[in-house]
């Protein structure tokens, strides 16, 4: 469709990408991939080009695969590939719209490859607290906090790295869109040329608010230990004590002997001070406070 305009939205998982695209492409001049039969509608599934998030470890791991980060020197892209990937994408969308989205959350880290194939294309970048995103994550991940946030970050400072390089991009915060989506998505709209129209989405603005009080209790059990010592976990209250004995024996008993005996799905205050200690300062580089998941503040380095 000739004059067609492209929105590529990424961001890790749970970032918020799923809900910033369907908001995008509500716009009566936009679409997006609908009932494909793969995960999530994403392009990485409809495309045999590139490989998929899969492919690379999956959800908190694929940053650690040495294809992951994709630039306008992947092996990939040949005259060839560039049009099979196209073919692919444009068969899918929808043939009545002037604009349409795509949402793969490794967009986020292989922006100047795509941009290779659309070199008009716009990228909206999705971040979100990078301790609300591993406590999303980690509950059907294998990764412990402490990987999964070095995973965020692995992410974050390769898009930092390929900013200069990116022609049209729009960085949004997770925390931001849920509180005004309605002047964010005019804000993209208008950039690609459209009117504003109402955004019917319902977005729910209490999201990280369930995983505020995770992270208050993580913060109370952290302080079990003091000079050294480890206090009394009869000084627990009896329900904490109760879950965290049931959780013992989970791993004990069916968790360790599938998954390898490094496995621990309890998170004390070791891995809360090391995380604290070794990353408290980089995410506040990204605008996010260790102890504050529920705000944000301008990003020292987006």
């Amino acid at each position: 469709m000739g004059g067609r305009k492209y929105i590529f939205v990424g961001g890790v998982h749970r970032s918020g990408t799923s809900l910033v695209a369907s908001c995008l492409a509500g716009h009566s001049m936009v679409g997006g991939f609908t009932n494909t039969g793969t995960q999530q509608d994403e392009g990485q599934f409809l495309q045999n080009v590139y490989p998929n998030v899969n492919q690379l470890g999956g959800a908190g791991m694929f940053s650690f695969h040495g294809a992951a980060h994709m630039t306008e020197s992947a092996d990939w892209l040949t005259q060839d590939n560039i049009k099979n990937l196209r073919d692919s994408w444009e068969r899918m969308w929808p043939g009545d719209k002037s604009c349409v989205v795509e949402k793969t959350p490794q967009n986020l880290i292989m922006a100047r490859a795509i941009q290779e194939v659309y070199s008009d294309a716009m990228f909206v970048f999705v971040l979100r607290h990078p301790i609300v995103n591993a406590l999303a994550v980690r509950k059907w991940s294998h990764s412990s906090m402490t990987s999964l946030a070095i995973h965020w970050l692995r992410c974050h400072n390769w898009l930092v790295e390929d900013l200069p390089k990116i022609k049209n991009y729009i960085i949004v915060n997770y925390e931001d869109f849920v509180s005004r989506p309605q002047e964010i998505c005019d804000i993209i709209w208008e950039r690609s040329g459209f009117a504003s129209e109402k955004v019917n989405n319902r977005v729910t603005t209490s999201s990280n608010a369930s995983y505020e009080s995770k992270w208050k209790e993580i913060q109370s059990r952290s302080r079990l230990k003091l000079d050294g010592q480890e206090l009394d976990q009869n000084t627990l209250p009896i329900d904490y004590r109760v879950r965290l004995a049931y959780s013992r024996r989970v791993i004990k008993y069916l968790v360790r002997p599938f998954w390898g005996a490094d496995v621990e799905l309890t998170f004390g205050h070791r891995e809360y001070e090391t995380l604290r200690i070794e990353f408290a300062k980089e995410f506040e580089r990204f605008g996010y406070k260790f102890d504050d998941l529920l705000g944000f503040s301008s990003s020292q380095i987006l």
